[in-house]
């Protein structure tokens, strides 16, 4: 899979590189989302590297649909991006597990009242997102 994606840097830069990691994460986004950061990193750097995680046609589908402007890739967008990420992810623990360390209710609590002191349009945005 590696020949496709350094055709695309070729032709078109670090965008294409861009494009080939959003993508990833979109195709691989229902097991990120039951991860932690840490676990996601041991993710990516022990079974991305040594498993196809992700069936070809499809990353490239994905990768095709994804624009890549200086909107996308301006810090708010990804701190946005983050605060989704976040969100859903406390979502799905609340949703699957009972049991909740203190450090996760914690953590939890900090990103419930970081939510709540965005504005009321950066809400409503991560909420439609």
């Amino acid at each position: 899979m590696i020949a496709p994606i350094f055709d695309m840097f070729l032709l078109e830069g670090w965008r294409a590189v861009f494009r080939i990691g959003v993508a990833l994460l979109r195709v691989l986004e229902s097991e990120l989302i039951h991860m932690d950061m840490i676990e996601m990193c041991q993710y990516f750097r022990d079974t991305v590297r040594s498993e196809c995680v992700a069936n070809e046609y499809t990353l490239f589908s994905v990768a095709a649909g994804v624009r890549v402007n200086k909107a996308l890739i301006h810090n708010k967008e990804l701190v946005k991006l983050r605060e989704k990420f976040y969100i859903l992810q406390a979502q799905v623990k609340l949703e699957n597990d009972d049991t909740w360390q203190p450090d996760q209710e914690h953590a939890l609590t900090e990103a419930r009242d970081q939510f709540e002191k965005l504005d009321p349009h950066t809400r409503d945005d991560i909420m439609k997102f």
